[in-house]
């Protein structure tokens, strides 16, 4: 945050919910609603902005589903991002 805050720069935060195998979404006992999982994740993508950042430097929330690493290189690549920083579990 603090580079894109120097350079007043974009800072595109992603979060992608990597899609479930459809056997799960069938099943009543396992049901995921991947709606709210993509609302709270957008809303922890904003409150991990400090209010300081925002009046330096454009903030943009992206919250997908897919494949990590694709949704990774389709963002950077319309986004024609120069610096890509990942936080992984």
């Amino acid at each position: 945050m603090s580079l894109a805050t120097e350079a007043k720069a974009q800072l595109s935060l992603l979060h992608v919910v990597e899609a479930f195998p459809p056997f799960i979404e069938l099943s009543p006992s396992t049901a995921v609603d991947v709606d709210a999982w993509m609302r709270d994740a957008r809303n922890q993508l904003r409150a991990s902005v400090p209010d300081g950042v925002r009046s330096h430097c454009t903030v943009k929330e992206v919250v997908t589903t897919g494949k990590p690493y694709r949704e990774i290189l389709s963002l950077a690549a319309a986004e024609s991002s120069d610096l890509i920083v990942m936080g992984v579990q």
